[in-house]
């Protein structure tokens, strides 16, 4: 990796950890030993793009379809519905996805979050395309984050 893309990388997993304790009531994040493992097929989750004058990327929290329905039940205080699911893995996307602008503003001052997005499945990239997928935990729950970065002409 290089330092845009470690830049990234550490500023999503400290959010998703801010997240984990503040708004979800876990006991923070803390990535897997298989850290690099890719996000396996049938996962559910939202991705949000960050777009600003030095570097764009989207940031995207996955995972297994029974862990993000009960990623969303802590976020809402009560069982979720399919339609809540998607909504609150949206929130939850939107909260790192600050966490992430706030945390990068010493690289690009000028980075503006876009709309959330719904993925049901794997994300491929393109060739000018950069995908980082970190395994983690939010408390006991297996999730990814999935960065997807541009890569410079």
């Amino acid at each position: 990796m290089n330092s845009i893309a470690d830049a990234w990388v550490d500023a999503t997993l400290r959010a998703a950890n801010e997240l984990a304790i503040t708004a979800l009531g876990y006991t923070g994040a803390q990535t897997m030993a298989d850290r690099q493992a890719p996000a396996p097929l049938g996962v559910l989750g939202a991705y949000l793009p960050l777009i600003g004058d030095r570097t764009c990327g989207h940031v995207g929290i996955v995972a297994e379809p029974a862990v993000a329905t009960a990623l969303s039940e802590a976020l809402l205080g009560c069982p979720p519905t399919e339609e809540d699911t998607a909504d609150a893995m949206a929130e939850i996307v939107n909260i790192v996805g600050g966490g992430v602008k706030s945390r990068l503003a010493q690289i690009d001052s000028t980075l503006k979050l876009g709309l959330p997005v719904l993925l049901d499945g794997r994300l491929r990239p393109f060739a000018r395309q950069q995908a980082i997928s970190v395994h983690f935990k939010m408390g006991e729950l297996p999730a990814w984050i999935v960065i997807l970065l541009s890569l410079e002409e």
